[in-house]
């Protein structure tokens, strides 16, 4: 079941005749140009790679489905559907971990399934995803048995997920309050244990901190029109938070009003039980959306999505409790109690997450598709030169003139930043470039 909606959206994404959009094709230029290890040092230099960017790992991802499918659009698309349908597997076996109830792990899996990320280069995401699941749910059996290796594989996969998004690395003091909440939720931990455990955690994450994450506080100092501009303020940080958590949880709506109805219901669970549980949790998701929350003029769905595994863990707490206090009259077996049942889970998923909408516009290639004019004239193109390269009619200086169909003002950026290369099936075009003329609407070709 909790396979369901992943499936639905992966095959709602194959009927739409999907094709790559914009950072797709820059992502496409980038790994056509360049080996693993020069990848590796683009994004460990100065600068990195784009906007600071140090997710090779990520990269190494999109440069072997290259490498092994080319620019077959579907395989891309079939591989973040597998690697999502894995993320909600772990996520529901770390809830598993938790609670081992019937039910409830497989209603809030099933809401994690649903924020479902389908522009291809969200793989950066959803890869991260699951190397901070992984963490996530090998740390959480470290702390259930207290064996070494589970405790190893948490240092394997925890640098494996900021180098796949750099957003990852907060994965190291999340955990910490996660631990918090375990010790008090689940199951007594050895503190002196856990403590020394931490040690080589902490120093990775003092060690990117210092060398890594810091370079971007330089976003602070570009200007307002970027949108990966930064404000250090907590008025922004407010309302981008509560935008974010809204994303999450729509039945919030951006009603600061009910954010805080949210967090002092977060806050009496602790209150009630005396424990520092739920507020842990919610500081792990707060600390983790809190880097995009700072930006002034971008924001988008898939920022939620590592944060989102420690919220809805939040939310599984949640359930818990609510099931916890109602437990008599859910287990009763009268025609009464049944009804109740359906109409709670109605509730949840409908009017609480709204997933009737979600199944309308999630799928960000349903929303934003590149019109099948422009695709089918930039296919053509690539034919085009393809057939003239095989022919041997293409050398450096040749002049390529645009028929009047390849003439789409769209496709100008995507020709000149040479975007035309990766598609090329001809073993010829590894020699050559490309580069538009748009007042003479021509290619020139040029030496590599």
């Amino acid at each position: 079941m909790v396979f369901t909606l992943p499936t639905i959206f992966f095959i709602r994404l194959l009927r739409n005749d999907p094709f790559f959009l914009s950072d797709d094709f820059a992502h496409l230029v980038l790994v056509s140009q360049n080996s693993y290890s020069k990848i590796v040092t683009l994004a460990l230099r100065p600068g990195g790679i784009w906007v600071n960017h140090r997710i090779f790992v990520a990269f190494w991802a999109f440069k072997a489905i290259y490498d092994l499918f080319g620019t077959k659009v579907v395989s891309y698309l079939a591989i973040s559907y597998l690697v999502q349908i894995a993320n909600v597997y772990l996520f529901y076996s770390v809830l598993k971990k938790i609670k081992n109830n019937s039910i409830l792990p497989l209603i809030t899996a099933v809401i994690f399934s649903s924020f479902y990320l389908t522009w291809i280069s969200n793989l950066h995401e959803v890869i991260a995803g699951t190397f901070v699941l992984l963490s996530l749910f090998f740390w959480t059996k470290f702390l259930e048995r207290g064996r070494n290796l589970y405790y190893w594989l948490v240092i394997i996969f925890y640098p494996l997920a900021f180098l796949s998004k750099e957003i990852a690395f907060l994965t190291a003091p999340a955990l910490l309050f996660y631990t918090i909440f375990y010790n008090n939720y689940v199951k007594r931990v050895e503190v002196r244990k856990i403590g020394t455990a931490f040690i080589p955690i902490v120093l990775v994450f003092l060690f990117y901190s210092l060398f890594f994450a810091s370079s971007f506080l330089v976003y602070s100092r570009l200007p307002k029109e970027e949108g990966y501009r930064m404000t250090f303020g907590l008025p922004l940080f407010l309302k981008n938070l509560l935008s974010y958590t809204s994303m999450l949880l729509p039945v919030l709506k951006n009603s600061l009003f009910r954010f805080l109805l949210f967090a002092a219901l977060v806050f009496f669970i602790d209150l009630r039980k005396k424990k520092l549980m739920a507020l842990g949790l919610f500081a792990s998701y707060v600390l983790l959306i809190a880097p995009p929350s700072l930006f002034e003029a971008r924001s988008s769905n898939y920022y939620t999505y590592v944060p989102s595994i420690f919220f809805f863990i939040l939310l599984f707490v949640i359930f818990n409790e609510a099931y916890l206090r109602f437990k008599r009259l859910y287990a009763s077996t009268t025609p009464a109690a049944k009804v109740l049942k359906v109409y709670s889970l109605i509730i949840i998923l409908v009017v609480v997450f709204g997933l009737n909408r979600i199944l309308l516009d999630n799928c960000f290639l349903i929303q934003h598709p590149w019109p099948k004019p422009y695709k089918q004239a930039f296919l053509s193109l690539v034919e085009r030169i393809d057939g003239r390269l095989a022919s041997g009619q293409i050398k450096e200086g040749t002049l390529i003139q645009l028929d009047k169909k390849e003439q789409v003002p769209e496709l100008e950026y995507y020709l000149y930043e040479e975007t035309l290369g990766p598609f090329l099936e001809s073993k010829e075009s590894r020699n050559f470039r490309f580069r538009y003329l748009p007042d003479k609407a021509t290619l020139l070709v040029e030496m590599r």
